[in-house]
Parts: C-alpha cells; structure tokens; sequence
C-alpha cells in the first residue's frame, strides 16, 4: 500500500501543474475517496474536470481538520492559560502580603521609661516659687512618646499606668522671640507593653495639679474637685469602666484644706480609706471588682 504524503500538493505530480484544486474528503471504514474540482487550461480557456479517486492512505482523514482545529484553539489555550498565570499571581501576592501584615502584627514592642530629669514646675499661684520635680521620658521601641510624673503602677504583667507631664505653649500671641513653654501636670496613661499602645484615662473629677490618685490593682482612688473648684468629691475608678464605681461629695474646698491627702488601700477586705479632715475618716468597702460593691462602711460613718 503506497503512502500518500500529508494535504493535497501530490495531486499537482499526479494531474500536472496547471490546475488549482480544492479537495474534498469523505471516509469510509477502509479507504477515502478523494475527489477533486480541477481547473484545466487549454489554449487560454480553463475548463473544470471532475476527478473522482480511490486512494487507500495510511494517515487518519482528519488530520487537517485536527490540525485546523488546532490553530483556532491554539488562542484560546493561550488566552486561558494566561487567564490562570495571572490569577496565580494574584494569589501568590496577597499571600506575601498575609505574610508580611502577621509579621508586622506579632513584632513586639519595646516599651521603656528613661531615667529621671530635674524640671521647674511653675504653679498656677504666680507668687509662689516654681517646684522642682522629676520626670522621666517614656519610649516607645527607642522613640519619645510622653514624659511622665511620679511613680509607675503595673496594673497587669502586660500594662501599666502613669501620670503624663507635658510641655504648653506659653507664649503670648502678640509676643515676639522665642516659643515659651511650661510644664503642666496631666492625666494618667495606661500603657500596653505588648502591643506599644498608649491611651490616656478618663478620670471623673480628676484635676491634675491637685488630686492625688492611690492605685491598687485596677482600681485609682482620689479626691476629685468640681469643675467650678469648689467641691470634693471621693472617687473610685476602675480601668475599663466609663463611670466611676464611687463619686460621694466629702466636702468643700476651703484655703486651709485645699486638697486631701492621697487614699489608703487596705487588703482582706478590700476597702479604701479618705482623709479629708484630720478628725474626719471615711471608708469604703469594695466587695467586688465587678460593676457594684462599693458601700461605706457603717462603723466609720455609713452612706
């Protein structure tokens, strides 16, 4: 059986080389008849002649088409398979960011107090002499994020809490030179040592320069003044809490007893201690660290 070579260009070494042909293939079980519309050119006229021929071949007849089909999925393919790379890719990258965000989140901080610095504290009494007191810088992963008054107190093993002191802007707007600045009391600042997180409290009552706050756990016990500076107030605060768990008006505040002494925590049970007057001793009870259990106690005075 002779091997008839892959498309039409043998038919031109069989008929001769002056005809244009367009096959046409049909197939049966054991051999494919090929018929061909030829063009033959006599004397300057083209004539078509059918042929009609019986070539057994070795090769499937659909071989061109396969091929033809090959060529119009050949884009296709690519198409999709460029469709796939490019969401591969896609992938690939917010994978790597993930990755990147979690380390970014899971990178500890370091957080650190620096040592202490002598300052003059100017009162808001003008006649009266500027104080000398002691501050300490608070850092951040090695950068300044407050300075700090007093001592610290470790609420937990992760946060703790301290007094802010801060730098005011005293300069007079029609003055002329240099910024002036003055050193001011501020509120306390709960500090997370985990995660570098720095918040400032917000203490009912509270005044910077004249209440003194006790901490004992997550409790800060203090004299609280009115807004219009006339009234005291006990006050117990407790981290996490808006309100305050006690605020009890204890009196006025007068030249002689402008401020009260800093309250005393006592353990077993838990109770605190206000001395707003020396003859004058009130107590309060704390049964609980949930959100009530705060009485006075009847023996020194009940509320």
């Amino acid at each position: 059986m002779a091997k008839v070579p892959t498309g039409i260009p043998f038919l031109s070494a069989i008929y001769g080389a002056n005809f244009q042909s367009r096959p046409v293939a049909l197939h049966n079980e054991h051999q494919t008849i090929l018929t061909t519309e030829d063009t033959e050119f006599h004397g300057g006229n083209a004539t078509e002649v059918n042929r009609v021929e019986n070539v057994s071949v070795v090769f499937p007849i659909w071989a061109e088409s396969a091929q033809e089909c090959s060529s119009d999925l050949a884009p296709v393919t690519q198409r999709m398979f460029m469709s796939g790379m490019d969401r591969c890719w896609k992938v690939s990258l917010w994978i790597l960011l993930l990755h990147f965000a979690a380390i970014a989140a899971t990178k500890p901080h370091v957080v650190t107090i620096g040592h202490w610095t002598t300052i003059s504290l100017r009162n808001e009494d003008a006649e009266s002499p500027p104080a000398s007191v002691k501050i300490r810088p608070l850092y951040v992963d090695g950068r300044t994020k407050e300075f700090t008054i007093g001592m610290a107190h470790d609420v937990t093993e992760r946060i703790f809490v301290v007094q802010r002191i801060y730098r005011m802007n005293d300069s007079l707007p029609q003055q002329v030179g240099p910024t002036q600045w003055q050193w001011q009391r501020g509120g306390w600042l709960l500090i997370d040592r985990v995660s570098g997180k720095v918040q400032q409290l917000a203490l009912s009552e509270f005044d910077p320069d004249a209440s003194a706050a006790n901490w004992f756990r997550d409790y800060a016990a203090y004299c609280g003044i009115s807004d219009d500076g006339q009234k005291l107030f006990a006050v117990i605060v407790q981290i996490g809490r808006r309100k305050p768990l006690l605020k009890k008006p204890i009196g006025n505040v007068n030249d002689s007893h402008p401020t009260c002494a800093p309250p005393v925590w006592e353990r077993d049970p838990v109770r605190v201690i206000f001395a707003h007057l020396p003859d004058q001793k009130l107590t309060f009870a704390v049964k609980s660290r949930a959100v009530d259990a705060i009485t006075q106690d009847e023996s020194e005075g009940g509320e």
